[in-house]
This record gives structure tokens, sequence and C-alpha cells, in this order.
């Protein structure tokens, strides 16, 4: 999910959600209702959330060649496509980049575009146009109101960025005047937490604090694979450059897209890293943590100062996640949910390992289910500590990747003359919102912002939340030196 807030303040412009990507996936929430221990259903109720785009390299939208599409021509393509137009997967592999297509295959695009015109609207008209400098923004008018789409083309011609998101969330009331006034702001829709640290030193030394405690941490869990990773990258174990093959039954749901990559197929494992991490990509994680060895990423947790490591014991897959979220019975979440250690070992190796959910049985999960029994969790201090090692990790000889990785998706179009480095994680599944940033001034101060809001009971306003915590960026700017 996508969404940017007013002038003036900073800008979220990829919430990575548990379920949603960044950079790449639709994902269709229908319905609503389910209680808690309850199997999520299906209603007449729906949301929807597309997003259909990569990062563009080099896009530009001038000097293309005569004989390539133009990118009027593509817009024209996409809006009648959107408004029930004909095509076929091969015209939009035409279309597409080879670094699209990388990201979203044509026939999810098609996929994409059917569940759009179902659940939103059968009508897209364009109202409003404007070029970026990198590419041109629309406003489509539909029968859910304004959806924006943006799209650029690479020197071939070819579409190499396409996103649909809701027309832009506002922030409600005036900009926020102090940390106070986020938590106040956040704490309307559920329980909050927010921490604010000074790590210049390496250590979290908090300067504003709300309610430290453990909650539910969505993808931001990631984290500890990829400190798991590093570490066995600095041991010699592993190297960046070295492949990892696609193995279909560690494939899981979206996030990302390694789920459509062919059985085989080999990418670096700093590919499958930078996935995880910028795309929240699901497989490219299980397939890491199969990799590394669960015990491995239990390990990380103490490593990287989980003080509640117990609590995500055993350390669950995405895989298993979703199955156990989506696939097995209500009896066998709510046994897993409440049981120790070795009873959830034993279902994990049982029921959860038969089952296996598929994107169906994820379009009817919109309601919170079970986030305080089956997620990953931590406390805001725990998620400083995790960031703040992996940044000290990337001192060590061969793990500088640790650095620039966390940096692929900051999260934010924040202001470098505040900020000279942020790195960034989020995640979220319906009930739960994760942030967490690690920033660096230009005078080398660094800090840890963390925000968590969830709520068993109700769906998350998910943008304006996003959105109100982007906007603390500038209180953070002001108490730095």
């Amino acid at each position: 999910m996508w969404v940017s807030g007013s002038q003036g303040t900073s800008r979220i412009l990829a919430v990575v959600k548990f379920f949603s990507a960044a950079l790449l996936v639709a994902v269709i929430t229908v319905g609503c209702g389910g209680e808690e221990g309850q199997s999520p259903t299906t209603s007449a109720a729906s949301a929807i959330t597309a997003t259909t785009t990569t990062q563009a390299v080099s896009p530009t939208t001038t000097n293309v060649p005569d004989y390539a599409y133009t990118l009027d021509g593509h817009i024209s393509w996409v809006v009648s496509v959107l408004n029930g137009a004909e095509t076929t997967t091969t015209e939009v592999a035409d279309r597409f980049s080879l670094l699209l297509e990388q990201y979203v295959a044509p026939a999810d695009f098609l996929l994409v575009v059917d569940r759009l015109r179902s659940t939103v609207s059968e009508r897209w008209d364009e109202t409003r146009r404007q070029d970026n400098g990198s590419g041109t923004e629309l406003i489509l008018d539909t029968d859910d109101g304004e959806w924006g789409m943006v799209i650029s083309a690479d020197r071939e011609g070819l579409i190499d960025t396409l996103l649909f998101q809701p027309a832009m969330p506002q922030i409600e009331g005036p900009a926020l005047e102090s940390f106070d006034d986020l938590v106040g702001r956040l704490e309307a829709s559920g329980r909050t937490s927010v921490l604010i640290a000074d790590v210049t030193s390496g250590s979290c030394d908090p300067v504003f604090v709300h309610e430290d405690v453990v909650r539910p941490i969505g993808s931001d869990f990631k984290l500890y694979v990829l400190g798991a990773l590093a570490d066995a990258v600095a041991r010699g174990d592993l190297a960046w450059e070295d492949t990892l093959a696609i193995d279909n039954d560690l494939k899981s749901l979206p996030s990302g897209t390694f789920q459509t990559r062919p059985e085989g197929s080999e990418a670096t494992i700093l590919e499958f890293a930078e996935a995880m991490i910028a795309a929240s990509d699901n497989t490219a994680t299980d397939h890491l943590i199969d990799l590394l060895t669960r015990a491995q990423v239990e390990d990380a947790l103490v490593d990287y100062g989980n003080s509640d490591a117990s609590l995500n014991l055993p350390f669950l897959t995405t895989q298993e996640f979703f199955g156990l979220k989506l696939a097995v019975s209500g009896t066998v979440a709510g046994a897993y949910a409440a049981g120790d250690e070795d009873e959830r070992r034993a279902l994990l190796a049982g029921e959860v390992a038969a089952a296996s959910a598929t994107v169906s049985d994820a379009v009817t999960w919109v309601m919170p289910y079970l986030i305080e029994g089956i997620e990953w969790f931590a406390s805001p201090t725990s998620m400083c500590r995790a960031i703040v090692g992996l940044i000290t990790r990337a001192n060590v000889p061969d793990l500088a990747e640790v650095r620039s990785i966390l940096s692929l998706n900051p999260g934010v179009l924040y202001d470098p003359n505040a900020w000279s480095y942020v790195g960034y994680k989020g995640g979220s599944e319906p009930g739960v919102l994760s942030l967490v940033w690690y920033l660096e001034t230009p005078a080398g101060e660094a800090y840890a912002y963390v925000v968590n809001v969830s709520n068993p009971d109700e769906i998350l306003p998910e943008a304006e939340l996003a959105v109100l915590a982007g906007s603390a960026f500038d209180l953070i700017a002001e108490i730095a030196p």
C-alpha cells in the first residue's frame, strides 16, 4: 500500500505490509466478520488495495524510439483495460519491461485488473494528469471514488513502473505538534507504542517512549532473519554471491514475487535478502530460513536483543503463519495460540505441515484473527536493538550489504538535508501495523524510531496511521543537535 501525506510533511512511500508488498503485488481482501478464535469469513463488505509496481531504473519519458510504444499509448491502453477492453498476457509482456516482469507476471497483472473491476469499479475515467519528472501521475474517477495511477517507461519505451492506489489520504486535523500528539492520534485506532531513541552510541537511549511493551510486529520479524544471515556470512558459512535455487515446497503467499519463479531457478543470497526486506517477499524469506535453519534464526532473536524471545518459539515461517491463519481449523489455530513451545512444535510438524493456504483463502482475510497468539512479538526497545544491531554488524568486513539492504525501501520521502541515511522495515496484518526506522543525520547523530499499533477486534486505518507516523520525521529532526 502506498500512501502520501500533505505538502510540508514526510510522505510515506511504502508501508511494507505482511501480506501486501510495498513494490509490486495486489492484495484483495474481501469480507468482514469472525471473532477471535474463529476463522475469517467472507461477506458482502469488501476492501481492496491493489499495488502493481516496481522501482524504476533510469526511467524516462523522453527520447523514446519511434518504433517503441509511447507513454501516452501505454496510458490509453491501461485505462482501456481497466474499463474492460480485452487484452492478453502476450500483449502485457510486450508492454512490460523485463524489470517489471521480474516483479509482476503478466497473468498477475490481469488478475489485478479483474479484481479491481469486480471489487472497486467497472468505470475508470481519467480526470487529471501530471508529469512528475520520472513518470506520469493520473487521477482516475471510479464508482469507489478517486484512484491514483503512476506510470513510467524505460529508454526502450516499455513500462517499468505501474502503480494503482486509492486517492491519497490526508492527515486529519492540524500538523503534529509533539510526540504526545502523535500518540494521542494513533491511540484512537488501537493499542499504541512509540519509541524514539538516540542510538548514536550504539545503544538505545530513549528520547521519547510510550508503552514499551511487547506487541505483534508482522513482517518486522524479517530483521531477525537478516541478522541470522549476516552472522552466517560473517562466520564464512555463506557468501552474498552464493546462489540458492527456488524450491516449490518453500513457496509462500505474497507479498513478493519469488513465488512466481520456476522451480530450480536461481538467485544470489543477496537478491533473496534484498527481496525479503525491500519487498517483504515471503517466499524469499522462507528460503532463507530453510537455508539458515530455524534454530539459527531463533538464536538471532537473542543475539539481536529480543527480550522476549521465548514468545517467538518456535520461530514461524511465513508458510506456517499462513497455514495457521488461513488453512487449519479454528480449533488447531486456537491450540497453537494457547500451547507451550513443545505443543506448538508438534502442531507445526503435524496439522500445520499438512495444511496449505492459498491466495483464495487469503481473499477472506480482512479482520484481525488471533493477533495476540499467532504472530511474531517484540517490544519497541527490542526492535530498536534489532535494527541497531544490524547497522553495527554492517561495519564488519563483508557485511556492508546489510546497510544497503535496509535502505533499499526507506518507507518515506525524506529530506536529505535532515537525514543522510534511512533504514527501514515495516509489517502488518489485519489489526497490526509495525514500523521501524534507523535515521542518521549528516552530522553523524543516529536515531531509532518505532511505531506499533494493534487492535485485536477492529481493522486499522493503516494508510492514515502510516501518514501520521511519517509526519513525525519532522519532529525527530527538530531534536537532533
